[in-house]
């Protein structure tokens, strides 16, 4: 599988595009304008956008990119509350007014988009709807686990407790690269150290 990368302007957001031979791909994330993707989506067909979380940075552009590519698009089970509420998406006003067709995801599971197999696991902690996605040996992390931190917990919906749980979930998955929200990515290595640095932070 292939990972893609562009950047977004509000906090360097990482926004991804995954293809496979099957000449399909899935977005991860919306905050990168619609022209710079579809310069990475090229002539490929795609077949879901996978959303981390819904601060503002990480879904601007999310109508656009439902306009431009699909309206299969996956979320967190409380998503909608953040895409919705000026003030847990961070935006500074900025919200989505219309409704919006997400096919949204509880607990942890799986499930096949096009040729793709995505294991996701809820991981609140940062927000309420903080969701990571494992594809092949693959870990998008969002803004739950960074190169060399984890997400802020002193935002409205963040949570200590929660983010500790997170990080206790993440610990027990084993992956090859992250590709985190922010930032560069990281390994499987690293972040058991990270882990087990911010895990010891959190319970202080």
């Amino acid at each position: 599988m292939k990972v893609e990368k562009i950047i977004g302007e509000w906090y360097d957001v990482n926004c991804y595009c995954l293809s496979n031979d099957s000449n399909e791909c899935l977005i991860i994330d919306a905050g990168a304008k619609v022209e710079k993707m579809k310069d990475l989506v090229g002539n490929k067909k795609v077949v879901g956008i996978l959303l981390t979380h819904g601060h503002f940075d990480h879904t601007l552009y999310l109508q656009d990119y439902i306009k431009t590519f699909s309206n299969n698009v996956y979320g967190n089970e409380n998503i909608i509350l953040s895409l919705k509420d000026t003030t847990l998406n961070q935006g500074d006003g900025w919200y989505i007014e219309h409704e919006l067709a997400l096919q949204t995801l509880k607990g942890d599971g799986k499930l096949d988009i096009g040729n793709f197999e995505v294991e996701y696991f809820s991981c609140p902690g940062h927000a309420p709807c903080c969701e990571c996605y494992k594809i092949c040996e693959f870990l998008f992390g969002g803004d739950v686990l960074f190169n060399s931190g984890i997400g802020r917990i002193d935002l409205k919906g963040s949570d200590k407790q929660e983010m500790k749980n997170s990080l206790k979930k993440l610990s027990d998955i084993e992956f090859n690269i992250l590709y985190s929200g922010h930032g560069e990515e990281s390994t499987y290595e690293r972040q058991r150290r990270n882990i087990a640095v911010f895990s010891r932070f959190l319970n202080r």
